[in-house]
């Protein structure tokens, strides 16, 4: 605080940007109190104070106990220990920003806030990382690069005073902080570094998984998804909390690549199916549930895909060459049951992040193997519809034209009861009894669906009264008749069983919030649903849903914010696929990608002069196959091309000037040598052979001493001495050398040339 108000101010700023957000995405109402607690403290107490909240001791204390935390969560609380890890560094942070800070301090509370941002990109994955990360490299830069210079500043003031105090009283005294142009230069320049290079490495070095403020959990468990579960257990159900967390989108297109029109409310897309409902009985556990079991007697119940090339085929192309399809695009959460989600029916599945899964030919649910990365990417495409020779091919799947009714187990305690109701319902159906005609069972699904949807039954997310001991469904049914999907859903698939028509229960996601601007839906927590399937002859299994809430679209008033909402989700789903979802695979499509589309003007031309040709035509409109919109990409590839060989040949210019300026330097420097010694030229040669042999003259050692160590070391260096006498007397006594003297000196340095390292070691 002391004489830094703007670098408190970057720490206030750099700390919040990050520590709060992090505290949001952990769920965490009483860490986040804390931060912006201690934040507003100190700010409070260095504006109206101007000293710091903490002292010094206590400040000390409180950083080891937040140390200590740091173990506590990560050995018994089963924290993520990056997570952890954070809450000790907004720990520090916090301290550092309640008391008294040296330029020591300073600089680290600055390095572990950049450090958080580091830990936000691996923990995290929402766009709010990209603003946090601008704000970081403004003011996060400006404020490293104040203290650097304040610190220097300091330095130099300290120094003055120490050696001249005459000249220290001229000095302004005082550190001062950057001035504002230099601060906005500096900070440019290396934030457009910063910059660049992590383009280049995000670019060159995909993600190995997910991160960059979402939605955190424990370390040993999986992201889960609402709504599916092994078994669906009407004791374990309470009240039905409607949350507006992101599990996943899924955007639809036909068979064209247009957008898919959906029918309101949405897609049905389907989890997992429960097909008997069970109970307490010897040797069971208490409570009714429904659960899978599926159709023992069929002799194909699992069918295993590996994918090739990314893609796996669930059944035979040439048995649906003629149906319409919808193609579902994902990208979730992994679930703890490694569900994938998908409309009914599903034929194909594409996808680079798995390499297999299996499907259940009971009832087409989509099962992944092994552990998954906490967000995956894949494509459905499913039927559009299932006619009858389609639902012909699906029996042969299943090993038999029509399943099974997987009645109770043990029989409802009130049966009569609700066998009476069953009889009623096929009375209202008003049409003759046959229990395998299609159209008679499409019409009881009809009756049960209006039945349940009736003034009789009340939609609510509460908890039913408690049934005490008696069976949950028949209470719904008889007596409150109150409830939500799963007791409609378990309801009507009830009442089917009892008439002899197979139904099954299924769990999964009912439509989700539309998003107009990119086309796709936003599966939320809330959109968690659970509908029937009733088999219906040459039809296969169609979907029934019963619940009366499930046929209004949520129209509530929406905020004038909700265009921002909606920009702000499709910003979100943009930088998940673009950015989050980056992978190796990514980058081999976006290359393979940007190369053809980098070739479309040049066509079938295979020489490299007709393909630069044909490119600069494309740019100056001598064609016209491209639109505005790719003509424009081209111009900005072409200008980004211009400017790097612009800089390229500054580079290689400044580079060829530098080498050729230093050799000319070199020239005329022996050029000088060379007048100034003149006829005692041949002293340069000997140095230069000398130092080839790795032999260099010792700064305390004149050349007559050296030469009489080299004789006496090396005899074959024993003429060195009368070739430094003949350099003396030329070059100081103004003497020349006699012919049969210079006969003699150019003989010793023709077998100094010829002479090698390891001969003059042996001699030695």
């Amino acid at each position: 605080m002391n004489g830094y108000p703007r670098l408190f101010r970057s720490q206030v700023v750099l700390l919040s940007a990050v520590a709060v957000p992090l505290a949001i995405a952990e769920d965490s109402l009483v860490r986040l109190i804390l931060v912006v607690g201690a934040i507003g403290a100190a700010v409070l107490s260095y504006v109206w104070r101007n000293k710091p909240a903490l002292a010094i001791p206590l400040g000390r204390i409180l950083v080891l106990a937040a140390f200590g935390w740091l173990i506590v969560e990560y050995v018994w609380l089963d924290e993520i220990p990056v997570v952890a890890l954070s809450h000790f560094m907004i720990s520090f942070c916090l301290v550092k920003l309640l008391q008294f800070q040296t330029d020591r301090e300073r600089a680290q509370s600055l390095v572990v806030c950049f450090l958080l941002l580091v830990v936000a990109a691996i923990v995290s994955g929402d766009i709010l990382f990209f603003l946090v990360l601008v704000l970081y490299l403004t003011v996060g830069l400006r404020a490293l690069i104040s203290l650097h210079l304040a610190v220097e500043r300091g330095r130099v003031d300290h120094y003055n005073r120490r050696v001249s105090p005459f000249m220290a009283a001229l000095l302004p005294g005082g550190t001062r902080e950057l001035g504002k142009r230099p601060a906005m230069d500096f900070t440019f320049a290396g934030a457009m570094t910063a910059i660049v290079i992590g383009a280049a490495i995000f670019v060159l070095s995909p993600r190995a998984g997910v991160g960059m403020l979402g939605h955190l959990d424990a370390r040993d468990g999986a992201i889960s998804v609402t709504g599916l579960g092994s078994s669906l257990s009407f004791d374990r159900i309470s009240r039905i909390q409607t949350s507006d967390q992101e599990v996943g989108s899924v955007r639809l297109k036909d068979e064209n690549h247009q957008e898919y029109s959906c029918p309101e409310p949405g897609p049905y897309l389907r989890g997992l199916v429960y097909d008997q409902y069970s109970g307490s009985s010897a040797g069971r556990r208490s409570g009714w549930e429904w659960r899978k079991t599926g159709d023992r007697t069929a002799p194909m119940r699992e069918q295993h895909c590996s994918l090739v090339a990314g893609s796996a085929s669930l059944l035979s192309p040439a048995d649906i060459e003629d149906a319409s399809r919808v193609v579902q695009e994902f990208r979730m959460r992994s679930s703890d049951l490694h569900v994938l989600l998908a409309m009914y029916p599903a034929i194909e599945v594409r996808s680079d992040d798995f390499e297999s899964l299996r499907k259940n030919n009971d009832d087409q649910v989509l099962w992944l193997h092994g552990r998954l990365r906490p967000s995956i990417r894949y494509e459905i495409v499913s039927l559009a519809g299932v006619p009858e020779e389609i639902a012909a091919v699906l029996a042969k799947k299943r090993g038999r034209s029509e399943p099974i009714v997987q009645l109770p187990d043990p029989p409802l305690p009130r049966e009569d009861r609700v066998r009476e109701l069953v009889a009623k319902l096929s009375a209202d159906t008003k049409m003759p009894v046959a229990v395998d005609d299609a159209r008679w069972r499409r019409a009881y699904a009809e009756q049960i669906c209006k039945y349940l949807g009736s003034s009789e039954f009340a939609y609510t997310l509460e908890r039913p009264p408690p049934a005490g001991r008696r069976e949950p469904l028949s209470a719904f049914l008889l007596d409150h008749k109150r409830g939500h999907c799963e007791y409609f859903a378990a309801a009507m698939a009830l009442l089917c069983q009892y008439r002899g028509i197979p139904a099954r229960v299924v769990t999964g996601y009912r439509g989700g919030d539309y998003n107009s601007l990119g086309h796709y839906y936003v599966i939320r927590q809330k959109h968690a649903h659970s509908w029937v399937e009733v088999y219906i002859p040459r039809s296969d299994w169609v979907q029934f849903d019963p619940t009366p809430a499930a046929n209004q679209v949520d129209r509530a008033a929406r905020p004038w914010l909700a265009g921002l909402a909606s920009w702000r989700d499709y910003l979100q789903f943009e930088w998940a696929n673009l950015v989050v979802s980056y992978d190796a695979s990514t980058r081999t499509q976006l290359f393979r990608g940007f190369a053809d589309w980098l070739r479309r003007p040049v066509g079938d031309h295979k020489n490299i002069i007709e393909s630069v040709g044909a490119f600069i035509r494309e740019l100056f409109w001598w064609r016209a196959e491209l639109g505005l919109y790719n003509r424009l990409l081209y111009w900005f590839f072409a200008i980004m091309v211009l400017v790097m060989v612009v800089l390229l040949g500054y580079v290689f210019g400044v580079l060829g000037l530098w080498a050729g300026r230093y050799g000319w330097a070199r020239h005329l420097a022996r050029a000088q040598e060379d007048a100034v010694l003149g006829d005692a030229e041949f002293y340069r040669r000997f140095r230069r052979r000398l130092r080839s042999l790795g032999l260099r003259r010792p700064a305390d050692q004149t050349p007559a001493e050296f030469a009489a160590e080299l004789a006496r070391r090396y005899p074959s260096l024993s003429d060195a001495p009368s070739v430094v006498r003949a350099y003396y007397r030329v070059a100081f006594g103004r003497g020349g050398l006699l012919p049969s003297e210079k006969a003699h000196i150019e003989a010793f340095l023709q077998r100094l040339r010829t002479l090698d390292p390891a001969q003059l070691a042996a001699t030695s």
